[in-house]
């Protein structure tokens, strides 16, 4: 279970996608024994943003390891959660099965261990290429994640209309990490219009399928002073940070769209929010330090365990029930 997905490297007469099939298989044995007691639905909750960078061989400060990686879903799996777009979380419209949990998977700076297509193939040990593998095992567990960009994105012997166009075919996202990854903090007005718009209208330039680009991810978590945060707010709708902590939804009064807090998924962040012990891909009874997101299953109705927090503009389409 142990052993890296990089099969040809070491030998292994098995392909690199059947060592991530037969390590998500091994892990289906931690499954957890079912409570009687139905989970409480809180739709009030904090959703988990997990911000991803380099995936590889190895597990250091800025990359997971595949294992690690690979682990990270089937415990999210095992614990309930099930991935929900971006662009879901930004109209308030989470609709997932009674109980289960939502989870936000990012990724930063358009890395080639993110995404590497060469004719038409996605590589195994990319990231994207690890998720399709497990989506097959568990398609219920959603295919969404945002892919935080610069210019050029991935590495590809293919065009970067191709590797994009998979992501958006695929359920997946791609957003604003500006053109050059640029530190925000330190720019004035145009050059800030410059690295968030540049990017955008390369972007729209490829002639992609639909999709929306509306979120911007501050490279280095960092903007400073209202007027850049403006500036920002001009080009994006929402903006993420690097780390921090849960969020919480729009129908919280404490949302703030531009400062949208994000979890690195290191072993010591792991262990701080969920309790989860390293490596480990096991149910754990309410692992969370925090309230968490729990659906209630349906549509129409906000099921909150209080309304302390609960915005008072809340759309009329909506019955909220407090329990």
């Amino acid at each position: 279970m142990k052993k890296s997905v990089l099969a040809k490297k070491e030998g292994n007469k098995h392909s690199s996608s059947q060592i991530i099939l037969i390590v998500v298989l091994v892990g289906t044995f931690f499954t957890r024994t079912t409570s009687a007691a139905a989970p409480v639905p809180n739709e009030l909750g904090k959703i988990p943003i997990f911000v991803y960078h380099q995936i590889g061989e190895r597990e250091t400060r800025w990359q997971r390891s595949y294992t690690n990686f690979q682990n990270d879903l089937l415990w999210l799996y095992h614990n309930d959660y099930r991935t929900v777009s971006m662009t879901d979380f930004t109209l308030g419209r989470i609709n997932l099965p009674l109980g289960k949990k939502p989870v936000i998977l990012t990724f930063d700076d358009g890395l080639p261990s993110q995404l590497t297509i060469k004719n038409g193939v996605v590589s195994e040990t990319s990231a994207v290429g690890i998720m399709d593998a497990f989506l097959k095992v568990y398609p219920d567990f959603g295919p969404h994640a945002v892919f935080y960009i610069n210019q050029h994105p991935f590495s590809t012997s293919d065009s970067e209309k191709v590797a994009l166009s998979y992501l958006i075919n695929t359920g997946r996202e791609i957003g604003n990490h500006t053109e050059h990854h640029a530190d925000i903090s330190k720019l004035d007005f145009p050059d800030i219009e410059k690295e968030i718009w540049g990017l955008k209208q390369h972007i729209y330039s490829l002639g992609l399928p639909p999709f929306s680009f509306n979120t911007v991810a501050y490279p280095y978590g960092l903007i400073a002073d209202q007027v850049r945060l403006q500036s920002v707010d001009k080009w994006a709708s929402f903006g993420l940070l690097v780390g921090a902590e849960p969020a919480v939804t729009i129908y919280d009064a404490r949302f703030d769209a531009m400062h949208i807090p994000r979890i690195q998924p290191i072993d010591s962040e792991w262990k701080h929010w969920f309790r989860r012990p390293k490596g480990s891909t096991a149910f754990e009874t309410n692992s969370e330090i925090y309230l968490p997101y729990r659906s209630d299953g349906e549509k129409s109705t906000l099921t909150v365990r209080s309304k302390k927090y609960l915005r008072s503009d809340i759309p009329g389409n909506l019955t909220i029930i407090e329990q």
